[in-house]
């Protein structure tokens, strides 16, 4: 259970596939990763990822700030009124952390987390989170995450979320 890079070009589909799966009990608009095919070339993309059986059953996957701008610029407005937007300056940002439902609760999502820290150059991670997914968040919580907006909304009608923030090392 080792995580390892993996080729997102190459598996993008195979990661939001995955993605989709773990969402599904927790997010009934569990399109949000259908842009990672669009990522493959940005400059520190980092994804790893856990194989069970040759496929994918874990996934971690960032870049650092300012690789692109779509999350930074959704997220600005809402760190500075929270007095929280330095968070967004040399950080890591986790697109993406996700494990199949079969293999939740085995440690996965952790070593993934843990893997990520220690690849990364940057000494912070940001990454946002469904308001509602109390498991998700109690999650980050347990690794150091802390959490740097009330929850917001990235558009009109659009689930709240939350931002949050860890400095490494982890817990």
């Amino acid at each position: 259970m080792k995580p390892a890079p993996f080729d997102l070009a190459a598996r993008s589909a195979e990661a939001i596939e995955l993605t989709r799966l773990a969402l599904s009990s927790v997010d009934d608009r569990n399109d949000s990763a259908d842009y990672l095919s669009r990522v493959t070339a940005l400059p520190g993309l980092i994804s790893l990822g856990i194989e069970q059986d040759e496929r994918l059953a874990g996934v971690a996957i960032g870049w650092p700030s300012g690789a692109t701008n779509w999350w930074a610029d959704q997220v600005r407005l809402v760190m500075t009124f929270a007095g929280t937007d330095s968070w967004l300056a040399e950080s890591f940002e986790l697109a993406e952390l996700h494990v199949h439902p079969e293999q939740q609760g085995r440690g996965f999502g952790g070593a993934l987390l843990h893997a990520l820290a220690e690849t990364i150059q940057q000494d912070r991670i940001v990454l946002s989170v469904r308001a509602h997914n109390t498991r998700a968040r109690g999650f980050y919580r347990r690794h150091g995450f802390i959490e740097l907006t009330e929850a917001f909304g990235f558009g009109k009608d659009a689930p709240m979320y939350y931002v949050l923030g860890a400095t490494l090392p982890l817990r």
